[in-house]
């Protein structure tokens, strides 16, 4: 049986190309403009797929916002036909705001696609369809299908093998990712004795990693809901901030897990992200300094989005000049222009 997808966006362009792309695919759609019409086919059927589009508006016509998008999505999760199919969000919007991606994440989304990346649509939608469907076929542990019967979480231990992360006795992921790296730098403590707390930038930074701050919901998402799959196969309730939970601060490990991994560090030697003024004047003392400093300098000293460099880069330019054009560019101290004489 074919398999059906329901594709909403109010931009008819970009939803005529979206519904030429799944139907090459060999699927079947519908179609929605708006957060009402939306709706109205959710009611009606169980779809195999859903791309939504972030920014919508309640009815047509109507202005779009950003935040009619996430109810819908929120929506889809309370909806007794829908609440576990899953849903990719494809939108122009928060490419480059992680935490703004980590909350689509935390209200339901299973992927993120920035639409300049759309032309990666195909490979995602079958990535997330192969682990929804292997999801799908994994026999369920006896007496967890009713959750009357599940016990709450007490707590546990968090022990890092060589085979693995182990809450206990289950085995959460493996050591040698990224989800490991988080783990292991959220279970140590301060000189007080204070849990750390990381947001997606401070973890970035600290554990170096490639894609920057978007690669920590990434990670932190999908390990989220594995945790309380793993939970409740072995007959607990779970939540998402069971094992690693958000607080004001940004992630942090919870307070019912230990981990025998907990390494005391110096308060003095945490990583801080250094603000967009001290990002700023490094950039202008390079040049200064006669350094030639240009986009690539930026990017290895600070691993920053070209978004974050772009904001930077209006300030910088008050003072400093370019010189060449293409990835030969670099900055240097304007001079003074001069002055014509009467």
């Amino acid at each position: 049986m074919k398999k059906t997808v329901l594709i909403i966006d109010d931009n008819e362009k970009v939803l005529r190309t979206l519904e030429d792309r799944i139907e090459s695919m060999g699927f079947d759609f519908d179609s929605a403009d708006c957060q009402t019409a939306a709706t109205a086919l959710l009611q009606k059927r169980r779809y195999d797929l859903i791309l939504l589009d972030q920014e919508l508006p309640v009815k047509k016509g109507k202005p779009t916002h950003k935040q009619v998008g996430r109810n819908l999505l929120v929506h889809i999760r309370q909806d007794a036909n829908n609440e576990s199919t899953p849903v990719i969000v494809v939108t122009a919007h928060d490419g480059d705001d992680s935490v703004a991606i980590a909350d689509l994440f935390h209200d339901g989304a299973d992927y993120f696609i920035h639409k300049p990346q759309i032309s990666m649509l195909e490979e995602k939608i079958r990535s997330v369809l192969a682990k929804h469907e292997q999801k799908a076929r994994k026999p369920k542990a006896a007496g967890t299908s009713a959750v009357s019967k599940e016990r709450p979480f007490p707590g546990g231990k968090l022990t890092f093998l060589e085979e693995g992360i182990f809450l206990e006795d289950i085995r959460l992921a493996s050591t040698a990712t990224i989800i490991g790296r988080i783990l292991r730098e959220l279970c140590k403590r301060t000189e007080s004795g204070k849990r750390c707390a990381r947001t997606c930038k401070g973890l970035a930074k600290i554990l170096n990693l490639e894609r920057g701050d978007k690669a920590v919901p990434e990670a932190i998402s999908p390990f989220r809901k594995t945790v309380i799959e793993k939970l409740r196969e072995a007959g607990f309730a779970a939540n998402e901030d069971t094992v690693i939970a958000r607080g004001r601060s940004g992630y942090e490990l919870a307070a019912i897990i230990e981990a025998e991994s907990e390494v005391a560090i110096p308060e003095a030697n945490t990583v801080r992200e250094p603000t967009p003024e001290e990002r700023q004047q490094w950039f202008i003392d390079q040049a200064a300094e006669g350094k030639k400093p240009s986009k690539s300098t930026y990017m290895k000293k600070f691993g920053h989005s070209a978004s974050t460099w772009k904001r930077d880069l209006r300030v910088i330019t008050l003072e400093l000049e370019s010189i060449g054009t293409g990835a030969a560019t670099y900055y240097r101290v304007k001079r003074p222009s001069a002055k014509t004489s009467i």
